[in-house]
């Protein structure tokens, strides 16, 4: 998979698959199921890309005037399914 580049400055909503979890037991069939189910609700994060190197995107969420960023999501690269520039 090519790696996604994106410019510095500029607001992206950004749609990537996350990892999964479940601490609970399940038999074979409940296992199948809760894959299935997980794999189709991708993640959505929507902000400023602050940084990115060859493997990691951070978008920010907030800044405080002065040039400080917060509410920072760092998301890796090869798990971006869509970008989409977001017009202000």
């Amino acid at each position: 998979m090519a790696r996604k580049s994106f410019v510095i400055g500029k607001t992206y909503r950004v749609t990537w698959k996350d990892h999964f979890s479940d601490s609970s037991w399940k038999d074979e069939k409940e296992i199948q199921e809760w894959v299935d189910k997980s794999k189709k609700e991708p993640c959505v994060t929507i902000g400023e890309a602050v940084y990115q190197d060859q493997d990691v995107l951070v978008l920010s969420a907030t800044e405080d005037g002065s040039g400080n960023r917060g509410d920072l999501m760092g998301i890796y690269k090869n798990h971006i399914v869509k970008k989409q520039l977001v017009e202000l």
